[in-house]
């Protein structure tokens, strides 16, 4: 899972350090420990499939206006 696929969830909860963010990042991720699917735990974790939108601002190609 890509750092910046994590570091959204907290953001998006307003807390970097929120409990049941970090629980839901331990129970779908680390626990399952590459015994699932990468996609199927990253839908899991985030309630929803994959974007490019926080890759792409973070390399410069997407600014944050166009995000919506």
């Amino acid at each position: 899972m890509h750092p910046q696929a994590k570091c959204g969830a907290f953001e998006e909860a307003g807390n970097i350090f929120d409990p049941s963010v970090a629980k839901r990042l331990h129970d779908d991720i680390y626990s399952s420990g590459g015994s699932r699917d990468p996609e199927q735990a990253y839908v899991a974790f985030r309630g929803r499939g994959p974007e490019p939108d926080a890759l792409l601002r973070r390399r410069g190609l997407l600014e944050t206006s166009e995000a919506a």
